[in-house]
């Protein structure tokens, strides 16, 4: 089997099937410097790669044919969370990726960051520069403001029970799907709460069917809701209190008959059958309620996922310089 030129190790993954998932799923591992046992996402690389990750790279079952991936966040000689898009059909059958990793010369990112979100996603936007990409996204403000700034699109309501501030998708995306986002509190009313990330079918209003709310008083719940002032019985309660400013997670998965919400570490689920495509939304609204989002992506997503399978055990490529397996090795022989 071929080896990707320039990598001294690798090993290798199965991806498990899935009815429906089709090619190019993204599949989230983590990759960790040290040493440890690999099991479901967690694969350890023994110190043999480079601290900062820019080494690390993943191939389909040929053993040379580069993945598309995007590290999601990353601690220099710790670990790092990273996207991979699998090639391979995954619908009956399971497939096995290699993850490279020892090459000294090598760094990541290829090119620019939102180059490898954009190849890695259906829709991706890590907000760089200083302006919203309005090939991706439409604006919309009601005594409001949207600003992008250290990478992030922050959304500011003024002083008014009017204002609302919305960053739409330019497209719809059908069920399955799953929108994958980092969000933060800046600041927030007492009494008031805003949208976080929802799907949604109309792209300037706040009142029309939505996923995710964030809402009031000294604590934050945070549930789905499927029209205006029609809230869903199930939700997740404490989860943010007033005063956090921290980053959180926020991940929404549609299926067509249920609606999955995961904030960090907890999960809410409900009845939700109608299979609308929807705008991907960023919403802020009521006075003095303001948000931001450091990035978002849209993926594929079936239920149940494809699930991780086995790791194999390192191996180490040794050649020679100058010897027959170099030559072999340039003219892909090997």
């Amino acid at each position: 089997m071929a080896w990707l030129t320039g990598w001294k190790y690798r090993k290798s993954h199965v991806i498990n099937y899935a009815a429906g998932a089709g090619t190019l799923y993204q599949k989230q591992i983590t990759v960790h410097y040290g040493e440890g046992d690999d099991d479901d996402d967690d694969v350890y690389l023994n110190s043999h790669c480079r601290t900062d990750f820019g080494d690390v790279r993943f191939t389909g079952d040929d053993g040379k044919t580069e993945l598309d991936y995007w590290i999601q966040s990353k601690v220099d000689e710790d670990y790092t969370i990273i996207w991979v898009k699998v090639s391979d059909d995954l619908s009956e059958n399971n497939a096995t990726i290699y993850v490279y990793y020892g090459n000294a010369e090598a760094t990541y990112p290829f090119g620019d960051d939102q180059d490898e979100m954009d190849n890695t996603f259906l829709f991706a936007d890590h907000f760089y520069g200083s302006s919203l990409n309005s090939s991706k996204w439409n604006e919309y403000t009601v005594n409001a403001s949207v600003s992008v700034a250290d990478s992030e699109v922050r959304l500011t309501c003024n002083n008014s029970t009017s204002a609302r501030a919305h960053v739409n998708s330019k497209v719809t995306y059908p069920v399955p799907v799953a929108v994958e986002s980092r969000a933060r509190w800046i600041s927030r009313s007492s009494s008031k709460g805003i949208e976080w990330i929802s799907m949604c079918t109309n792209q300037n209003d706040n009142t029309v069917t939505r996923m995710t709310k964030a809402w009031r008083g000294d604590f934050s719940i945070a549930y789905f809701r499927y029209s205006s002032g029609n809230d869903s019985s199930f939700k997740l309660a404490n989860w943010i209190k007033k005063a956090d400013a921290d980053y959180h997670r926020a991940t929404i998965k549609r299926t067509g008959t249920r609606d999955i919400l995961h904030l960090d570490d907890l999960t809410a689920e409900g009845a939700y059958p109608t299979a609308i495509d929807r705008y991907i939304d960023i919403c802020s609204y009521y006075t003095l309620c303001d948000m931001a989002v450091d990035w978002i992506a849209v993926r594929k997503f079936v239920d149940p996922e494809p699930s991780h399978g086995s790791w194999g055990s390192e191996t180490q490529k040794l050649i020679a310089p100058g010897s027959i397996a170099s030559l072999m090795e340039a003219l892909d022989l090997v």
